[in-house]
């Protein structure tokens, strides 16, 4: 299972979390909006603080 960073329509940041069978629709919906993933929700917190640490 991997886990996203997801950035909704309202600005608001959503951690969800996607089965490998519904990764490939996940990621044509929402591929603009992906702001971090990985395979843990620590890791994708871990990534999404190195982002906002370079902006």
């Amino acid at each position: 299972m991997k886990n996203y960073i997801v950035k909704e329509a309202t600005g608001e940041l959503t951690i969800m979390q996607v089965k490998p069978e519904q990764e490939s629709a996940f990621l044509a919906a929402y591929e603009d909006s992906i702001v971090a993933c990985g395979s843990s929700i620590q890791e994708v917190i871990i990534k999404f603080g190195e982002l906002m640490k370079r902006n």
